[in-house]
């Protein structure tokens, strides 16, 4: 017998493995199993409920930019469900504590909505938080950089981080 926790990651990486094949309607349909699942009374609120309806969101917004075959109300439809969901994160989520995916998200869904100030201040937290990614990890093994050591860093971006000199 598998436990709840062992499912809802099942449905968790099913849902975003659909996405990846461009199945949408499977990874929402996937996607919002987990929600349910996850957002009954007798548990507490989880990170998963978080991560759910973080990538519906992507979902619906994926499809949104990629699908050709939408029409006008469909793509409105699709972009509305991904600003709901993004909203559900906002509200579940500490501003401070959003994922750097999640600004990435929140900057596409206002540019789409012609909000391009806040589009900006969301792509701007995005790039600020992909650099501090690349000064904490090693670029080329993707490590983390052990707390108190000093990385070597590219001579020419002075972003990228590296373990060593090879």
């Amino acid at each position: 017998v598998e436990s709840s926790d062992d499912r809802e990651l099942i449905l968790f990486r099913t849902g975003i493995e659909y996405r990846n094949l461009n199945k949408w309607d499977q990874s929402i349909e996937t996607l919002q199993q987990l929600c349910l699942s996850v957002s009954r009374p007798d548990r507490p609120e989880s990170t998963m409920l978080y991560q759910a309806n973080e990538a519906i969101a992507q979902t619906y917004l994926e499809r949104y930019c990629t699908d050709t075959t939408l029409d006008i109300d469909q793509r409105t439809q699709h972009l509305s469900h991904a600003a709901d969901h993004s909203m559900i994160v906002r509200h579940v989520v500490a501003e401070d504590k959003v994922s750097t995916e999640m600004h990435l998200i929140d900057a596409q869904l206002f540019y789409f909505n012609d909000d391009k100030q806040q589009a900006f201040h969301h792509l701007e937290l995005y790039l600020d938080a992909r650099v501090a990614e690349c000064k904490h990890s090693c670029y080329t093994c993707e490590q983390r950089v052990r707390h108190g050591s000093v990385p070597f860093s590219c001579a020419s971006c002075q972003v990228a981080s590296y373990c060593d000199r090879k």
